[in-house]
């Protein structure tokens, strides 16, 4: 009697893995036709900035560039603001420097 409740447990336990193997499986399939989907749309637009040449300006949008000019934008910015501050601090005879 003991084997066969055993028998009983480990069948149930088999049919419930073979059930989770193939929503695994299933779940797989779904995420590599995702990427197939993912890699075909990246090559059309890699197709599509290649044909109306588009990679200059691509590639000008590099973060470090942007980031590099805006910080010399700013740093002449505030260098220029500063200047004006103390002009017209010192016309109206507030420049203490």
């Amino acid at each position: 009697m003991i084997l066969r409740e055993r028998l009983t447990e480990l069948t149930k336990q088999l049919a419930e893995s073979e059930e989770q193997r193939v929503t695994l499986v299933h779940k797989m399939n779904e995420t590599e036709s995702e990427l197939t989907r993912i890699r075909d749309e990246n090559d059309t637009l890699k197709r599509v900035v290649s044909e109306m040449n588009l990679d200059s300006y691509v590639r000008r949008a590099d973060p470090m560039e942007v980031d590099t000019e805006a910080a010399m934008e700013n740093s002449e910015m505030e260098s220029t603001e500063g200047a004006c501050l103390q002009v017209c601090m010192h016309m109206r005879g507030e420049c203490y420097q």
